[in-house]
């Protein structure tokens, strides 16, 4: 059983809670709320035009697909863990280096996906679907880096 002394944190983490402050306390680039009136029109078109249940599905498939390419051995051969849910009881420090190198490799894999599909109008067919996916995989595998695998009710998550 853990005993108050093992919950007090470690230097890294007391940097972690401080820069996540400063992280709230930030106001919004001027760049990123141009995005999003740029973005919100887009999103209110593809709403009408899209049916909720075929929206759903799409995102459905797109996050089981993640989910299933989100494979754990390489993170629990990296962590030194025979378990993902032992990631859990160790340092966060290791769990953010695991999750910055599935971070780098998305990055990776998006400018090779995009610039495979992004230099034709009709390659956004497969560019949109593949880029939702390699996103749905990045968070379900970053969730693996911290001991946790994507448990939900809700059948869109699963």
């Amino acid at each position: 059983m853990k005993t108050s002394a093992d919950f007090s944190m470690t230097k890294y983490e007391d940097q972690q809670t401080k820069e996540i402050a400063n992280w709230k306390a930030d106001e919004p680039w001027e760049v990123s709320k141009a995005l999003g009136l740029i973005v919100e029109p887009a999103a209110w078109l593809v709403q009408k035009i899209v049916p909720g249940k075929a929206m759903r599905g799409a995102i459905e498939a797109a996050s089981s697909g993640g989910k299933w390419l989100a494979d754990e051995k390489d993170i629990m051969r990296d962590g030194g863990v025979s378990s993902i849910e032992d990631l859990q009881e160790k340092d966060l420090e290791l769990s953010d280096n695991l999750a910055n190198t599935v971070h780098n490799w998305a990055i990776g894999a998006a400018v090779v996906e995009g610039t495979a599909t992004g230099w034709n109008p009709l390659g956004l067919i497969p560019d949109i679907p593949a880029l939702i996916t390699l996103a749905f995989r990045t968070i379900h595998k970053i969730g693996l880096c911290y001991g946790y695998r994507a448990k939900t009710e809700d059948p869109l998550c699963q």
